[in-house]
């Protein structure tokens, strides 16, 4: 009898580890889910930055225009227009220095 007793011990044990290893799996399935929830609306916060990011590009696209002999147009996004920009202060730049020599 004492075998038989151990033996019966020996299954309820499993069975309730059994039992216990069920409870974490759901409870990591569900934390499963909420990362993985988590983690889309973070790329979809994520995606939606760049899709405002490049509609505030297309607006920042200007058109300036020159007029001399014909008219011209330029068509500049934010890095072009600081790069314009810069090359007009330096060209204004050595104008009042020669102005200045003068």
């Amino acid at each position: 009898m004492a075998l038989q007793e151990i033996i019966d011990k020996i299954k309820e044990m499993r069975a309730n580890k059994e039992s216990k290893e069920e409870i974490p799996d759901d409870v990591t399935r569900d934390h499963q889910l909420r990362s993985l929830r988590r983690m889309r609306r973070i790329q979809n916060e994520e995606t939606e930055k760049v899709r405002l990011k490049k509609f505030q590009l297309k607006k920042l696209k200007l058109t300036i225009s020159f007029l001399s002999n014909r008219e011209i147009r330029f068509r500049l996004t934010e890095k072009l227009l600081r790069d314009f920009l810069g090359l007009m202060s330096q060209w204004l730049r050595e104008r009042v220095c020669l102005f200045l020599k003068e």
